[in-house]
């Protein structure tokens, strides 16, 4: 399952890269910097018309555990005012002991207050004995700590 979600998001940057706008003259670039073991630590998204005078738009940080799994991406976007990335949505993962994926978390940022909003969204993977996937269960947590089940798929 693991691969799996990894291999999608790959997939997904991928697909960014690949793009291009409305007018067909803009392009969208990626860059990835590679830490020591071969993960992407850092990717950011430029576009323009050649790989020449490049617009930053988007930049997505990974941090992993020492066992290679994927523990947080944040993603920041570009403000060209200020010259500087603005974080804007958090991902968390969490794994049981045999590497499996248990917890997906996702939160925003909240400019105003500079901080992560208390409302956080959750994955929760259940999985049988074999190590099949049984469940996924979506819930929310407000400001007030109120959990709210969105739905489950079985």
């Amino acid at each position: 399952m693991k691969t799996i979600i990894i291999t999608l998001a790959i997939s997904a940057l991928a697909l960014i890269a690949n793009i291009e706008n409305a007018s067909g003259k803009e392009s969208l670039y990626k860059n990835n910097e590679v830490n020591k073991q071969g993960q992407i630590v850092k990717t950011t998204v430029c576009k323009g018309e050649d790989d020449k005078n490049l617009i930053l738009i988007k930049q997505y940080e990974n941090k992993y555990d020492n066992n290679g799994n994927l523990r947080e991406r944040v993603l920041s976007v570009w403000n060209s005012n200020q010259s500087k990335w603005n974080a804007i949505q958090k991902y968390q993962y969490e794994y049981s002991t045999n590497g499996q994926l248990q917890i997906l978390s996702y939160t925003t940022f909240n400019e105003s207050n500079e901080m992560w909003e208390n409302e956080i969204k959750y994955a929760m993977y259940t999985y049988g004995s074999e190590g099949q996937l049984l469940t996924i269960d979506y819930l929310n947590i407000g400001d007030k700590g109120v959990l709210v089940s969105d739905f489950s798929s079985r």
